[in-house]
């Protein structure tokens, strides 16, 4: 049974943050180099792991023209 009094501040934590307007695609998950991870792994906490690989992956993407 559901919990009619859900904790709604709580679950906003866990939402996605978007880059932009548009909408999120499915999701493609990926394995690094171990020399990667540990990279990843040291980035300061306040830093968003998955909007740095998010952005470093569409920074490619454009200098290879394959995103407008």
């Amino acid at each position: 049974m559901a919990n009619p009094n859900p904790k709604i501040d709580q679950l906003q934590s866990f939402q996605y943050q978007r880059m932009n307007e548009e909408p999120l695609g499915k999701v493609i998950g990926t394995r690094y180099p171990v020399s990667v991870e540990l990279a990843l792994s040291q980035l300061p906490d306040g830093i968003d792991k998955q909007g740095f690989i998010r952005a470093a992956v569409m920074e490619k993407l454009q200098t290879e023209r394959l995103l407008e």
